[in-house]
């Protein structure tokens, strides 16, 4: 089992920290949820007798696209972001969906992703739609473990992560092998940490699992102009 490790944030993470709070009271965000989480969904879940008795937690879960999603699917649930705009948001996106819910069935909670506010063993599905990714390894490996021991045995984590051939990759400054502060252009430009991931990290950050699936999608998008390189994660603990 992963073992729970007290983290220091550095002021630099701080402040990364700080700028998602800025992104999302100034800028809209997605309304709906990623296909390939609704794929997932559909595909384990689709003849569960009682899809509230299953508890999944969105880490980054942002304003709340996914977890709108879910609630409509019945199941109960659990987020984390940095922002309280975002959690803020997300919980307007659920009444204006028409969707009842208590603190219990829609557990919101502003923090660390890798420091989970959850007791060992609290969820069925734990994902990630592209949030952990931003942050340098060390913060990653510990959210990977967090999200490891907040997963009942058996459970399944399943997350999405940019690849090296995402556009840019290598541009920014570089803080580690892989990770760029501010890179410039593609889908992580102009939100401060970005990990690109190659297959052997992704083996490697998950290697705690019992379980290991490792899917991709390697798409373009404004007309050519930016790649979009992304592993799609399925991981049983």
């Amino acid at each position: 089992m992963m073992q729970r490790e007290n983290m220091t944030l550095s002021s630099d993470m701080q402040r990364h920290i700080a700028n998602w709070e800025q992104v999302h009271s100034t800028r809209p965000w997605g309304l709906y949820p990623s296909e390939d989480l609704i794929r997932f969904v559909t595909r384990r879940y689709r003849d569960a007798a009682d899809r509230s008795a299953i508890r999944i937690i969105d880490i980054g879960c942002g304003p709340g696209a996914n977890l709108t999603y879910l609630g409509r699917e019945g199941f109960m649930l659990a987020g984390i972001d940095a922002s309280t705009t975002a959690l803020k948001n997300a919980k307007e996106r659920f009444r204006a969906a028409g969707l009842e819910f208590d603190d219990r069935s829609l557990d919101l909670c502003q923090g660390n992703f890798a420091e989970l506010p959850w007791p060992d063993e609290s969820f069925d599905v734990a994902i990630d739609m592209e949030s952990i990714y931003a942050n340098p390894m060390e913060i990653i490996r510990a959210c990977v473990g967090e999200a490891h021991r907040v997963l009942k045995p058996g459970a399944v984590f399943f997350g999405k992560a940019f690849g090296t051939e995402t556009t840019g990759y290598g541009t920014g400054e570089i803080y580690e092998p892989n990770t760029s502060r501010n890179p410039v252009g593609g889908p992580c430009g102009g939100f401060g940490f970005a990990h690109f991931f190659t297959r052997e990290e992704i083996e490697d950050v998950f290697s705690g699992f019992s379980e290991l699936s490792i899917d991709w999608l390697h798409r373009t998008d404004r007309g050519e102009s930016i790649s979009i390189f992304e592993w799609i994660v399925t991981a049983v603990k």
